[in-house]
């Protein structure tokens, strides 16, 4: 009897060991095998940055004036490397839509001279480097994992082709920086979605606008 006992025990202990070991890709706090040595990763994102233009309620009354400041699209492909098994850095590009001031022409009425103009679209463009440190080589066993979870360092500029006013004197080169952390999962250990989540500073306007966090989604790539 206390033999079926033991075996039943034992037989429990290693089913419980497999079920956490196979849970996470295998986490341990001995054996230390998975790594991102010389690995590509392939990222497509977007995230909404505010910008300087606003949307005006539709009824404007009085003092209960209401402004709320436009998000537009920020859009950026990204590839990291790997240089050992915890650290990969990276370098991004794509742009950044918005808009900006564009005069029309002039107008004199009583001794006052009225400038008008409209809004144009135009896209900026964004590049960068990013320094991200993966967690899951700190524990898990297996060879591969479907999972990445790492911590983020991140710079980078914008260069606006047109001043968003042709009064001001601020320069075409706008910068964004922050830290942060992230986490993706890959279907069949190749193709996969992630997300990001950072503090610091993500606004192109910070003159009109400002802007301390950037959450951002999108479409990652093992290679």
């Amino acid at each position: 009897m206390k033999t079926k006992i033991s075996k039943i025990t034992i037989g429990l202990i290693l089913l419980l060991v497999s079920v956490s070991n196979s849970v996470f890709c295998g986490i341990t706090d001995s054996i230390q095998n998975y790594s991102i040595k010389h690995r590509w990763t392939i990222k497509t994102t977007v995230a909404a940055y505010k910008c300087w233009d606003q949307d005006f309620a539709d009824v404007v009354v009085g003092d209960f004036e209401q402004v709320v400041n436009v998000n537009r699209a920020n859009f950026r492909m990204e590839a990291n490397y790997g240089i050992n098994k915890y650290i990969e850095i990276g370098i991004f590009a794509g742009f950044q839509h918005y808009v900006y001031e564009y005069p029309i022409g002039e107008e004199e009425a009583n001794d006052t001279i009225f400038s008008y103009v409209i809004l144009k679209k135009s896209y900026a463009p964004v590049f960068g480097i990013n320094v991200n440190f993966q967690l899951l080589p700190l524990f898990v066993t297996e060879k591969s994992c479907r999972w990445d979870v790492y911590l983020i360092a991140r710079y980078g500029g914008c260069l606006l082709p047109h001043k968003e006013f042709n009064y001001n004197n601020d320069k075409r080169y706008r910068q964004e920086y922050g830290v942060g952390t992230g986490i993706a999962y890959y279907f069949g250990n190749r193709i996969g979605v992630n997300s990001e989540f950072l503090l610091g500073n993500f606004s192109y306007f910070s003159r009109y606008v400002d802007s301390k966090i950037s959450f951002r989604l999108g479409i990652s790539c093992k290679i």
